[in-house]
């Protein structure tokens, strides 16, 4: 009994092992979201001001793209610097 709480204590947490597992799956997602949310959100923006062409005067008087334009940019924005900031951190 006391031989199996000594060998308990004994072993510990590899944190090294760990890290390197997390960043196995970490790294690669973002690597992937640098490059893809800059491309997702000029994509957005296309979509958002194709989909205001196509419609009627009135509501193009109503609604101007720019606002939402602005605001896909602004996630877009906000995105990138929480990826970087992760990578800078270390996190990937």
């Amino acid at each position: 009994m006391l031989n199996s709480i000594n060998t308990a204590y004994a072993t510990s947490f590899d944190s090294s092992s760990a890290k390197s597992l997390i960043q196995g799956y970490t790294q690669p997602i973002l690597n992937l979201l640098l490059w893809l949310l800059p491309a997702g959100c000029a994509i957005a923006c296309l979509v958002a001001y194709i989909s205001w062409l196509l419609k009627d005067e009135e509501e193009k008087e109503r609604q101007k793209p720019m606002r939402r334009i602005k605001q896909i940019i602004g996630f877009g924005i906000i995105a990138e610097c929480i990826v970087t900031i992760l990578s800078i951190v270390g996190i990937s």
